[in-house]
């Protein structure tokens, strides 16, 4: 069995004044683990968990407000065949 993890942080992709209300993301910050498993020659298994934060954003726009809880989670699940 293999497993690795990562954290990764990344700035704001737009300036608070051209944020919109469809992607409200701020600074990033992600952390993730995962663990891959190889059944037999033919056959691998892995499963990865990733956590994201995207910021307390705050939109100036028509649809003004404040996102103050931003997360995304999100599990993976793959089988490689060989």
């Amino acid at each position: 069995m293999v497993s690795a993890g990562g954290i990764a942080h990344d700035t704001s992709p737009v300036d608070s004044e051209d944020r919109t209300a469809d992607m409200p993301v701020d600074k990033q910050f992600r952390l993730s683990v995962g663990v891959e498993q190889k059944r037999s020659d033919k056959v691998t298994l892995g499963l990865i968990f990733q956590y994201t934060d995207l910021g307390d954003s705050k939109i100036r726009s028509y649809y003004a407000g404040d996102y103050k809880k931003n997360e995304v989670f999100s599990l993976a699940f793959n089988i490689n065949w060989k």
